[in-house]
């Protein structure tokens, strides 16, 4: 019981990991997948001029940017589903993932100066994964429980 009470962190970042940025998401973008026209992407083209991020965007890479949202999602999903099991492979996952992410958004930002204002908040919630499931407590925590017997 004791133990269980120590893992609430982990049960609310692996809830928002696996129902809300991934099955949310996931079904968010796999559905602009499927209505997509090129209308939106001509919205989505305006809303980049008026941040001053003065590029287009073609139909097709719209659609392969659903895709990749997606799959990230996906990512978010099984890591998520996995942490709330308590699984020690999703607890490797989601850091190696939020790495990835920031990563992703370091090298955007070296890309596109203009976006530093929101990738500066993009990195929030990687940054809380790497810091939460990098703790010793909470890393011996799961390793205790997946070396603990089943009863």
């Amino acid at each position: 019981m004791e133990q269980e009470e120590k893992l609430l962190g982990s049960k609310i970042l692996g809830w928002i990991n696996c129902f809300i940025l991934g099955l949310f998401f996931l079904l968010l973008s796999l559905s602009v997948y499927i209505k997509a026209t090129p209308h939106d992407v001509a919205k989505v083209t305006e809303m980049l001029a008026a941040r001053q991020l003065a590029f287009e965007i073609t139909f097709r890479q719209f659609k392969i940017a659903c895709l990749y949202y997606a799959f990230f999602a996906t990512i978010f999903f099984v890591s998520g589903l996995g942490i709330l099991l308590k699984k020690e492979w999703a607890r490797r996952l989601t850091v190696y993932f939020a790495l990835f992410i920031v990563i992703l958004i370091f090298l955007s930002v070296l890309l596109v100066p203009g976006l530093i204002g929101q990738a500066l908040l993009q990195i929030v919630y990687p940054g809380v994964l790497i810091l939460y499931f990098t703790n010793k407590n909470v890393e011996a925590r799961f390793k205790m429980i997946r070396s603990a017997p089943q009863q």
